[in-house]
């Protein structure tokens, strides 16, 4: 059997025969290396599948029956003695609750993984289970024209369907490690399957394509005529992508005859698809009511396939300014090709969890695809998306998507349900005000509720919590699928999940909406919801409990794209029902649901509601305000009536005209200070994404006047000093606390979460780590100390492919602090499927100079580190860069030039010094390789007409060393930048270099970002790069030695920032607060002389590893550390402990 004979047996599958499925299921057995079932158990015969019995009731009705027999049909493929058991059924509707009910009711145990325990050893034969599951699922449908693929590890599932054809992913990455795999053992084929069927593989290849017809189509729209600029023909590919693969989507569910999609049709129709065929199907039948007379126009040869298609309303297919680039490019060629890409993979209308995957081009890989996307077209992002060709860093795994809308759900039906915790002393609850009125409520005579409650401790009260903390856990369960909850308890549960309000402030395109819509799907289908049909329950869903705000128009675009998706895969297509849409109920409008806004900005309109009096001006303004209240949500289903949508646009945008004008009236502007908002408030039109709204108002846009009870999302990581500190110089008078002009944007959206938070709502982000170590960090750490933080799961090098920095989850409520905090850390890629199961650690350690996760040792030692150490930052030393030339290419020379330029003028060697770079650092000394610098500093306002030769050197380099950010072009006709803009001259450095002479000095250079710490001594006159730092001062060469030690090693490890890829960035900011032992006279001297030793062996090039060790131990014992404590510190310590004890090296006071 070969990989061709495969592919051929799968084009039988046209013929929608069950024989012809079950005939490549055996053959795909023969492949792996697996033993088949035949008629006679154990002997040779003919090759055929086993009838058995389902083990459930629930399992014999989604089961198709035999035609004759009418038995279920199930059956078993492998042989009876056979170490991997293969099951197969066909499944009326093959879905993810269906597929989960087959593999989750194993006659066997669960899973193979499950039964690893069960393994049995006996002498003379290998290890062997008992009971044997089934190893893997094979699954069709009556219709018999694929089969699906089913492997389970545990909880977690993952699925492959093969059709007519291989893909390139199933010929290539799965198929190809499959072969023979059943001679290996099983840990191995389990393993190996596993990862066979990881979802990466066919995301990087999707992406890479689909970003390939995105610029296509973007470079051949801007070779044209078409009078858009470039960030229009963005959004119109963006749209023109996402609408063709919603409707593939559309296709796979059968909503739209895929005839009228394939490359096929459109070859048979090159001149004419784009402009007539796509046309209508997007603005003349998915844009128009089934009764209205533009759906009988004759337009194409295929009109009949238009038929039976259903309107969908949202807004997806309206007409845009930029769709008229349909009548003016001919794109039938790009259409060829790029339909030819979604023809290569597979699609499936299941949304994947990181419970379930399928091989598969999904709804939520939908949104990862476009969120790489949208990376590559920001300014900030391009060049890593384009570094990595691949969508890690920009959106965040399903297994954290599900970890925080899990963790934050549970923390609010804590917060909902439990009674507060009994405290053991006598207390009288605060008086309980309730305000009910308008949304001026407060603004009336508020009715006051007196508790004077008794607080002392209540057992009965602690068993509750206990009792709804544990019913909680069981509900969040992966297999629950049963209520846990009492009726009592089920009413407020209900009641929770269907007010809930979330807000991702930084939505990208929906990846925590849609983990977030889902999830509580599922909740309240098991506490139970009161809808007739799960496409009505999302549609409350999305209507009540789900907002997003991003600053980029093709977010929006993609996130509500994202969800209207989602919700028409719920609908039951019926396309005999024309009289009732065929079944699918028209998509709502979601301009409400997602906003086009910079979530950072305040209007001051929200403000407006907390600080003023009595007023009976805005008690009569409230009723217009209540008015947007009541279009916003007769908006969002106007029963896919399209002439009541545009009534409600026209009615929206004439109140929000009215209540402006009345607030211009008198001195409301004036006295409440609603002048901002009076000048921003129509720069904001929730029916016009093009650009978006300065500012951002939870009020005004959503009418969310009492906060959100979860903000929840992944902000993005961009430091605010970029670009000559724009984002800086927008958000320095915004009001933020944890403003910091050296800090990062993510910091200013943690504060945003928590100011737009309800009294003890749930703020769960991801995040980079660097706040908790960084200086700029120290307003944001204080911040979180002064609300109530839960977990913190840090997420280390190598856990993301390809990430930038170290990442963390924070969960914290909007509460006073309660001293609760408990942290982890993961380390590698396969633990993010078990962060529910993680060890936590408590964290009562955390101030507001550092934040880390530590245990019981690590905390001594830090205690120990903390109580003998001095910062850096109190010692008599400097701490610098190294020089920032701007190009090297120019100031950086080898010697033959530098012999060259001051032979041709010998004042040159005046500002020719030499350089040492990073990779020229080691531990203890340097090793330079002739590198030398042209040191025209600003700081020495040299006159470079004295050194012709070196002028004439450098004008060799112009126009690109000049200082001023402009854009030129060089001889190849590639546009360049210039150095970036300063005000120094030409053949300058960038930066001044006012602390020149602190290289001259004896001094540790080390290098700035490395693997490894390596801090180097140098006591002669030479420069260094900007790759490195240098300190100068007292104690130089002592500190080198310090510095060396694994201890202080073991510090910067734990203390200082990292890159994604592990790194350590040792800054200057990084240096100065290190604790180092500050030494006596003779403490000193005694590790000087080691110093020196090894300074000397090194220039002989003699071993230094037991000096090294010496200053290892002498540094132990400076800081007390006990036996059991250096072990900590250095796993594979040489000395035993009486060794250690005993030795005497250093001088201890």
């Amino acid at each position: 059997m070969t990989i061709h004979e495969l592919n051929n047996l799968l084009s039988t599958f046209t013929e929608q025969k069950r024989d012809n499925i079950i005939s490549f299921s055996f053959a795909l057995l023969e492949w792996m290396g697996i033993t088949p079932n035949t008629d006679v158990p154990g002997s040779v015969g003919e090759i055929k599948p086993r009838l058995i019995t389902p083990q459930t009731q629930k399992l014999k009705e989604f089961l198709a029956q035999v035609p004759l027999t009418v038995q279920p049909q199930l059956y078993r493929l492998s042989a009876e003695n056979q170490n991997i058991r293969v099951r197969f059924a066909v499944l009326k509707k093959p879905k993810k609750d269906t597929i989960s009910q087959l593999v989750d009711n194993d006659p066997g145990l669960t899973s193979y993984q499950a039964s690893i325990k069960g393994i049995v050893n006996v002498p003379g034969r290998p290890p062997y289970i008992p009971q044997q599951p089934y190893f893997i699922h094979f699954v069709t449908s009556p219709a018999y024209d694929k089969l699906v693929l089913i492997f389970n590890q545990g909880d977690q599932k993952r699925i492959v369907t093969f059709r007519k054809h291989l893909t390139n992913t199933q010929y290539h990455k799965i198929l190809e490690k499959w072969q023979n795999t059943g001679t290996k053992t099983k840990p191995e084929i389990a393993d190996l399957l596993w990862k066979s069927l990881d979802i990466k593989e066919v995301n990087k290849e999707f992406y890479k394509q689909i970003k390939e017809r995105f610029d296509s189509l973007v470079g051949i729209a801007k070779t044209q005529d078409t009078g858009l600029n470039e960030e229009a023909i963005k959004q119109f590919t963006v749209r023109l992508i996402g609408r063709y693969i919603f409707c593939w989507f559309l296709k796979e569910k059968g909503v739209i005859p895929p005839a009228l999609l394939s490359s096929d049709t459109i070859q048979s129709y090159r001149d004419s698809f784009f402009q007539l065929f796509l046309k209508k199907l997007f603005f003349k039948t998915l844009n128009a009511e089934v009764t209205d007379p533009c759906r009988t126009e004759t337009i194409t040869p295929l009109d009949d396939l238009y038929k039976t298609i259903p309107y969908l309303n949202g807004g997806l297919f309206d007409f845009h300014h930029e769709d008229v680039l349909f009548d003016q490019l001919d794109l039938n060629n790009w259409l060829i090709t790029f339909v030819k890409v979604l023809e290569e993979f597979d699609f499936t209308v299941d949304e994947s969890s990181s419970q379930y995957q399928m091989v598969a081009i999904d709804p939520e890989m939908l949104g990862r695809i476009f969120e790489n996307l949208l990376a590559s077209q920001n300014v900030e992002t391009e060049k890593m998306a384009n570094q990595r060709k691949a969508f890690g860093a920009f959106y965040t795994p399903r297994e954290i998507v599900d970890y925080m809308v899990n963790e934050s759900l549970k923390a609010h039906l804590e917060t909902q349900l439990m009674p507060a915790p009994a405290d053991g002393s006598f207390a009288i609850n605060e008086p309980l005000v309730e305000y009910k009125g308008t949304l001026f409520q407060h603004l009336e005579p508020p009715q006051t509720l007196m508790d004077f409650q008794d607080k002392k401790y209540n057992a009965d009260n602690e068993r509750r919590r206990e009792k709804i903390k544990s019913n909680i856990g069981k509900l969040f369960s992966p297999d629950c699928s049963e209520n846990p909850f009492d009726k009592e308890d089920t009413i407020l549960v209900r009641k929770a999940l269907s007010e809930i309000t979330v807000l991702d402030p930084a939505c990208g395109s929906g990846a925590f909406p849609m983990g977030m819509m889902l999830r509580l799907m599922e909740l309240r289908q098991i506490v139970g919801h009161g809808h007739r049909n799960s496409y009505d329950l999302k549609e409350e869903i999305l209507s009540r409990n789900i907002f997003g705000v991003d600053i980029m128009p093709m977010a929006v675009e993609i996130a509500r794209l994202r969800a209207w998706l989602s919700l028409v895969m719920e609908a039951d297509y019926k396309p005999a029902d024309r009289k009732n849409n065929f079944g699918i109920a028209a998509l709502p409008n979601l301009d409400f649901k997602f906003i086009c806004a910079n979530s950072l900005i305040d209007s001051g309109y929200d403000a407006f509601f907390e600080k003023i009096q009595y007023n009976a001006t805005l008690i009569h303004l409230d009723g217009e305000i209540q008015k947007l209240e009541t279009i916003r949500n007769q908006y969002f289903d106007p029963r896919g009536d399209k002439t009541r949508k545009t009534e409600l646009q026209r009615e929206f945008i004439a109140t929000k005209q009215l209540i402006k004008e009345q607030i211009s009236m008198g001195t409301l502007i004036k006295n409440y200070n609603l002048g901002d908002f009076f000048e921003k408030v129509d720069d904001w039109n929730p029916f016009d994404d093009s650009h978006p709204s300065s500012f951002f108002s939870p009020a005004w846009m959503f009418g969310i006047t009492d906060g959100f009870d979860v903000v929840i999302g992944n902000p993005p990581y961009v430091q605010l000093q970029k670009d000559n500190g724009k984002l800086a110089n927008q958000l320095k008078d915004a009001g933020y606390k944890t403003f910091e002009r050296t800090g990062d944007l993510y910091a200013i959206f943690y504060e945003l979460g928590f100011n737009i938070l309800k009294a003890s709502g749930v703020h769960t982000f991801i995040t980079s780590s660097q706040w908790l170590k960084a200086n700029y960090g120290k307003s944001l750490r204080k911040l979180f100390l002064s609300k109530n933080p839960l977990k913190l799961i840090a997420l280390g090098p190598g856990v993301f492919e390809s990430a930038v920095v170290d990442t963390n989850i924070l969960i914290a409520k909007n509460e006073p602090n309660k001293n609760i905090l408990k942290g982890s850390t993961v380390e590698k890629p396969e633990q993010l499927n078990y962060l529910n199961s993680l060890p936590l650690q408590p964290m009562p350690y955390v101030t507001v100079e550092k934040w880390a996760i530590l245990n019981d040792g690590n905390q001594n030692i830090n205690e120990k580190i903390e109580a003998k150490g001095k910062p850096l930052n109190q010692w008599e030393i400097q701490i610098n860069f190294g020089i920032k030339t701007g190009y090297n290419e120019a100031f950086i020379i080898d010697e033959v030039k530098r012999n060259e330029l001051i032979k041709l003028d010998a004042k040159s060697k005046e500002i020719i010094r030499p350089v040492l770079r990073g990779r020229e650092i080691e531990k203890y000394f340097t090793e330079w390789d002739g590198g030398y610098l042209i040191s025209t500093f600003p700081s020495l306002n040299i006159d470079i007409s004295r050194y012709e030769v070196v002028k004439e050197f450098l004008k060799g380099f112009l126009p690109k060393i000049k200082q001023t950010g402009e854009t030129f072009f060089n001889e190849e006709g590639k546009a360049e930048k210039t150095r970036k803009k300063t005000t120094h001259k030409w053949f300058e450095t960038q930066d001044p270099i006012g602390y020149h002479k602190e290289f001259s000095k004896e001094k540790v250079i080390w290098k700035r970002i490395g693997s490894q710490l390596r801090f180097s001594y140098s006591d002669s006159e030479i420069y260094c790069l900007d790759s490195t730092c240098i300190a100068t001062g007292e104690k130089i060469k002592y500190l080198t030695a310090l510095l060396n030690s694994k201890l202080c090693n073991y510090q910067l490890l734990e203390n200082a920032p990292k890159t994604g890829m592990g790194d350590l960035i040792i800054s200057v900011q990084a240096l100065e607060p290190l604790l180092v032992y500050y030494p006596t006279d003779s403490e000193q001297s005694q590790i000087e002389k080691l110093v020196d030793q090894i300074i000397q062996n090194k220039n002989q090039n003699l071993d230094t590893t037991a000096l090294e060790r010496e200053i290892d131990v002498l540094v132990y014992k400076l800081y007390e550390l006990t036996y059991d404590e250096v072990k900590i510190v250095e796993p594979g310590f040489a000395l035993t402990e009486k060794e250690y004890k005993d030795y005497g090296g250093a001088v201890n006071k």
